[in-house]
């Protein structure tokens, strides 16, 4: 790819990442061209639709999330860093839209896929551990964590988002956890920059 053509795929993906954070995944893609300074018709030379440009932008987050995960493999509470690194990619950049994984394409069905297995891959860890309930299954814990997600992306305000983590993280992993279990040390990311 000449850089001409990297740099203008560069500008429209941190574009789209501003716009659609303040405005929703249905901004418009005008908005996404012109917040790049760049035409739609470049928009669309780059990405061949709204579904494509939104897996591109997803693709990192979920490397992040698969990478994560890695790295907490060998910890008992696995599932509970992975929440709580979730979490505070969310505060500071919402960088998972919550609709994003509702969308019906195939990069997209694809990234939730990857996303869900990392995830599970830290359940198992943590249930296998005895962190989590015994009876606490893989869905519903995929879906706790979606719940923390939806809840910490939808407000704009940073100090509001930093509150409702600190909230939604106590009361989900209180329904998620194993009452006996207690952590070694509290590791929550939760950034305060």
């Amino acid at each position: 790819m000449r850089r001409d053509t990297q740099r203008n795929r560069r500008a429209l993906l941190h574009a789209a990442r501003r716009v659609f954070e303040t405005d929703g995944l249905d901004a418009p893609l005008e908005v996404v061209a012109e917040a790049a300074g760049l035409s739609r018709t470049s928009l669309h030379r780059h990405f061949a639709s709204r579904a494509d440009l939104l897996a591109e932008i997803w693709a990192d987050d979920v490397a992040e999330t698969e990478a994560d995960a890695a790295r907490f493999a060998e910890h008992p509470d696995a599932f509970v860093r992975l929440f709580d690194a979730t979490i505070a990619q969310q505060i500071d950049r919402r960088s998972i839209h919550p609709d994003a994984a509702q969308i019906e394409s195939p990069g997209i069905v694809a990234l939730a896929a990857r996303f869900v297995a990392a995830v599970e891959s830290t359940i198992a860890v943590s249930r296998a551990a005895g962190v989590l309930r015994a009876d606490l299954s893989d869905s519903a814990a995929v879906r706790a964590l979606g719940m923390a997600i939806m809840a910490v992306w939808t407000p704009a305000d940073r100090d509001e988002r930093v509150r409702v983590a600190a909230e939604v993280r106590d009361v989900l992993l209180r329904g998620l956890l194993n009452p006996d279990w207690r952590p070694a040390v509290d590791h929550r990311p939760v950034s305060q920059n």
